[in-house]
């Protein structure tokens, strides 16, 4: 009888590779669309902070797939608006709410990291199977998911350092590279390499595999 097969784990060091590389072949793009992004989100009372999550994530999966990306696929988050922006509200006030004590606000910022990807990857998942997904494949990789988190930290502490011109680029990097870690532990054989969404039938179909 085979053994089962064991857990994925990260790998920075490709992750990282691939994700300098997708950004030096769209730098302009990327600092154009992070720029968007940080006028749009308080002018919308950060409403539209969870659709252009999704169309960053969106332009970063076709990034790393080698493929040229344009400025305007940030809309692409727009065209299902609803789950986005719910998903946004909820892991913002909790993580908000968690903070004031900060270890339930860190705790749920981890968790919950790849919910955004969720969506953009199973688009039949409602905002709440996003967020249950994320928990459980960040629970499964605790140690890479920490290790992610702190580079994270790390890249977006010193892009606020540099102020606008840093976080302009720390931003679509973050997400070019949790887009990587994402393809990494959600789905080791590399189905997710294509930037198109896949629907599936249920959360739990997910879940047997971690």
């Amino acid at each position: 009888m085979s053994e089962p097969a064991s857990a994925p784990t990260l790998d920075l060091q490709p992750a990282l590779l691939a994700t300098w590389h997708a950004f030096l072949s769209n730098s302009v793009t990327f600092v154009v669309a992070a720029a968007i992004i940080t006028i749009t989100v308080p002018l919308s009372l950060t409403l539209a902070t969870g659709p252009l999550m999704i169309g960053l994530i969106r332009m970063a999966e076709r990034a790393l797939d080698g493929e040229t990306i344009e400025v305007g696929e940030l809309r692409a988050g727009f065209s299902d608006i609803g789950r986005p922006v719910i998903a946004w509200l909820i892991i913002a006030i909790s993580v908000a709410v968690g903070s004031l004590i900060v270890l339930p606000g860190v705790a749920l910022s981890l968790l919950w990291l790849y919910s955004f990807w969720f969506i953009v990857q199973r688009n039949d998942q409602l905002a709440s199977d996003a967020r249950r997904s994320s928990w459980n494949l960040a629970r499964s990789h605790l140690p890479s998911s920490v290790l992610l988190g702190v580079v994270l930290v790390a890249l977006n502490g010193l892009g606020l350092f540099l102020a606008l011109i840093g976080f302009f680029v720390s931003l679509p990097l973050s997400v070019l590279l949790v887009t990587a870690c994402f393809r990494q532990l959600a789905d080791p054989s590399g189905r997710l390499g294509s930037s198109s969404p896949r629907p599936t039938t249920s959360v739990e179909e997910f879940e047997d595999r971690l």
